[in-house]
């Protein structure tokens, strides 16, 4: 692995709110899986979550303008085909606005917003690696196609509080702070 993929970074303590863009899931996509499978999953390079890795949960709704479609994990970077040919391939986002038509993008994207939930276990969440991206290391092998969770594209920055720090070699359970509630305060800030 090139520098920045072994070198890892300060994640954030449990309770801090970020405001963050760029790829997102749901919680239950996430919820007890161990770094390694979420690597395959998420479509991250093996050994990126080697470090340990944050929980960020959304807090705000979200409105139709504030995300693109990005299909499944195993579209790496929300583009339909194979990373090896980079830009060049067409977006998740684009492929269903050419299929619907701008009237039914614009309502499938209207009904997808109300869905994206902040609360429970389908709530929009991100994973925060404590090792980051790696510049000296080609897009198709660090960003991978996943194992096909949903993911949508956050185009502006958003606020997610961090809901727990997962060290190396460690599952999140469940739980986790959130504006002073828990998910399941059985399992709050659990980890196995």
């Amino acid at each position: 692995m090139a520098g920045g993929a072994t070198s890892g970074r300060p994640l954030p303590a449990p309770g801090t709110v970020l405001p963050l863009h760029g790829f997102v899931t749901r919680l239950d996509s996430v919820i007890n899986r161990p770094g390694r499978v979420l690597e395959d999953i998420l479509g991250y390079h093996r050994g990126r979550l080697a470090r340990g890795w944050a929980l960020l949960l959304l807090t705000e709704p979200l409105r139709p303008g504030d995300f693109e479609f990005a299909g499944y994990t195993r579209f790496s970077g929300g583009r339909i085909g194979h990373p090896g040919l980079g830009a060049a391939r067409q977006t998740a986002d684009a492929r269903l606005r050419a299929m619907l038509g701008a009237q039914g993008y614009d309502r499938v994207k209207a009904r997808i917003a109300d869905g994206l939930e902040i609360r429970g276990p389908r709530r929009v969440a991100k994973i925060l690696p404590a090792i980051g991206h790696d510049s000296g290391m080609a897009e198709p092998d660090q960003y991978p196609p996943g194992g096909g969770v949903p993911q949508w594209l956050l185009k502006e920055a958003r606020r997610f509080i961090v809901a727990a720090v997962v060290p190396a070699g460690r599952c999140y359970r469940g739980g986790g702070v959130d504006g002073g509630r828990w998910m399941d305060p059985r399992e709050a800030q659990t980890l196995q």
